[in-house]
């Protein structure tokens, strides 16, 4: 199962109104960072989910699209894929 953290984020950033730029400044990372965020070619640094669940104002779990998760297996299947 694939965690579709950058689409939460654009989803987020377009409910709320506000621009790729805006959004990458108040986060203090780089434009580019933000799109290949969003588009889904990297995660945002693990430092920063909370920053943007605050921003959102929204819980990290969200951020990170726990609700995908309906059940503990499906969460120690996904996690040993990266161990």
């Amino acid at each position: 199962m694939f965690i579709e953290i950058g689409k939460k984020i654009k989803q987020l950033r377009n409910a709320k109104g506000i621009s790729q730029e805006f959004l990458s400044k108040y986060l203090k990372m780089p434009i580019k960072a933000l799109i290949r965020i969003e588009s889904g070619e990297e995660y945002p640094p693990i430092e920063m989910i909370p920053v943007i669940a605050d921003y959102f104002e929204v819980t990290t779990d969200e951020i990170m699209c726990m609700e995908q998760f309906d059940h503990e297996d499906k969460i120690r299947e996904y996690a040993e894929k990266f161990q």
